[in-house]
């Protein structure tokens, strides 16, 4: 009779069995699928979900390694093995930093245009030089032409350019109609118009040197993304060596305790026991 109950009893097992499926709904099969995770506590914390993508299940492989590499043996060293899992995560975290700054910084215009900065200062140049020459052309015509064919604002700066000429001369004169008044509001105008031609003459010329300076400099753009800006590298610089000198000293702390442990398994390093630092670490 016993042996009927237990083969009845086996047959029910095996008939139910057939019935369970397993997780079906999303919720589900997302708890099952954290059953090999021991706890996840240290992964919620260095993990971060928008900036490491699904890193939960690497960073856990990762300590899960350190774990087996280093045997912690007490609730210490296991802190110091997650301490040295979260450095690690990291400063993995701070290269990837740098990879989207340099990213950022050669897909940015600076970097994939050239600003022809040499360029750009000599044809502005050209046009601000060439606006005070049009007004002094404008004048030195007005001079040449007889009075009597000019129109109203012509005259007016006729007028003004012979009276500048006027009290220019030693002794000043007092008519502006003068012949020799006209004769140095002539000289003065046309030395302007030279001395302007002459300055926008120079700066042509020297455009195509300042063209062939913006291409070297172009080709040299690439160069200055190989490393993220100067306030994202200190921030980077400091972050990591924060972050190193948290990895030795746990890395540090833990291989002591072991030695320790090692040397005379029945004693146990506390926490801290380590007060001696080398020059370089003091």
């Amino acid at each position: 009779m016993p042996e009927r109950k237990t083969l009845l009893k086996q047959m029910a097992n095996k008939a139910n069995a057939q019935k369970s499926t397993g997780p079906r709904t999303p919720q589900g099969k997302a708890r099952c699928a954290r059953n090999p995770c021991k706890h996840g506590l240290l992964s919620r914390q260095v993990v971060v979900a928008d900036v490491d993508g699904a890193g939960a299940a690497e960073f856990e492989k990762l300590l899960e390694s350190l774990h087996a590499q280093f045997q912690p043996a007490d609730a210490v060293e296991h802190a110091l093995v997650d301490r040295v899992a979260s450095c690690y995560w990291r400063l993995r975290r701070a290269q990837r930093y740098e990879v989207g700054a340099v990213g950022d910084a050669f897909e940015h215009d600076q970097f994939t245009s050239c600003p022809g900065r040499r360029v750009a200062s000599l044809s502005s140049d050209i046009r601000r030089l060439s606006i005070p020459l049009g007004i002094e052309k404008f004048v030195l015509h007005a001079l040449q032409k007889p009075a009597e064919q000019l129109a109203g604002h012509e005259r007016a700066e006729r007028d003004s350019a012979l009276r500048a000429a006027a009290e220019s001369l030693q002794p000043p004169a007092q008519d502006i109609k003068d012949p020799v008044v006209l004769q140095a509001a002539l000289k003065a105008q046309q030395a302007r118009v030279t001395e302007l031609e002459d300055l926008i003459r120079d700066c042509r010329s020297r455009l195509p040197d300042a063209q062939e300076r913006d291409l070297q400099a172009c080709a040299r753009l690439p160069l200055l993304a190989a490393l993220p800006k100067a306030d994202e590298l200190h921030r980077l610089i400091r972050y990591e060596t924060m972050l190193d000198r948290q990895l030795h000293r746990a890395l540090r702390e833990l291989r002591h305790r072991q030695t320790r442990r090692d040397q005379d398994p029945h004693e146990t390093p506390q926490p801290g026991a380590i007060t001696e630092r080398t020059p370089r670490e003091q």
